[in-house]
């Protein structure tokens, strides 16, 4: 594995993070990286380019940026002390790691296995991996009791809950279960009273005529 500089570490950590970035985001995140530093990353592969109104362009971080983040990680995770976290470990840090672990695994495993084989405690491998599974990265099925994870077969996260960093939520939880009819949503469109004003969901508020006794 080759050596890569820690500001273009950093670079690739912060796009992990935070998703699409524009060069004068990243500079701003990490002051001890340059535009070339971005400029190399992108003749690499590791981030790709995705043009913005106004010929701007941003940047995110590719599946081999995501593989070389992991690397760091482990090779970090490798260098610690048996059983101790390596110093001033991120939660990125730590779930690279843990997908560093279950890329190189034969079978799904325990959190007792994740944290041995990346050499970072329970405490702070169970979160992480439970993130993980929230975001879709990771799949779990309990065995006897005790939660075993895997990747994905096809290395793609299944569909379902999804992290959305680069603005694409598509409000998928809100929209009506099909399996509602429309008639228990007809108290959604009728007003709110307060003291003698009705305010409408359109925004609208009118007078409330209070019916002669």
């Amino acid at each position: 594995m080759t050596t890569i500089l820690p500001a273009t570490l950093d670079v690739l950590r912060h796009l992990r993070l935070h998703g699409r970035q524009t060069t004068q985001q990243i500079l701003k995140a990490v002051p001890t990286a340059q535009a070339r530093t971005v400029h190399n990353l992108r003749s690499l592969g590791y981030i790709d380019s995705l043009p913005l109104e106004r010929n701007s362009v941003a940047y995110t971080i590719t599946a081999k940026g995501q593989r070389r983040v992991a690397q760091a990680a482990s090779k970090a995770a490798a260098q610690a002390p048996h059983g101790q976290a390596p110093a001033m470990v991120s939660h990125s840090d730590t779930e690279a790691a843990i997908l560093a672990v279950l890329g190189r695994a034969s079978g799904p495993l325990s959190v007792t296995d994740l944290a041995r084989r990346a050499h970072i405690p329970e405490a702070l491998v169970r979160p992480a991996v439970t993130m993980l599974v929230q975001s879709g990265q990771v799949l779990t099925r309990t065995t006897r009791k005790v939660p075993m994870y895997r990747l994905p077969i096809n290395g793609t996260a299944p569909q379902g809950r999804r992290p959305y960093p680069t603005g694409t939520y598509d409000g998928a939880e809100l929209r009506r279960n099909p399996g509602i009819g429309p008639e228990r949503f007809d108290a959604f469109a009728l007003p709110s009273r307060v003291n003698d004003r009705l305010h409408w969901p359109d925004g609208r508020e009118t007078p409330f005529k209070t019916p002669r006794a």
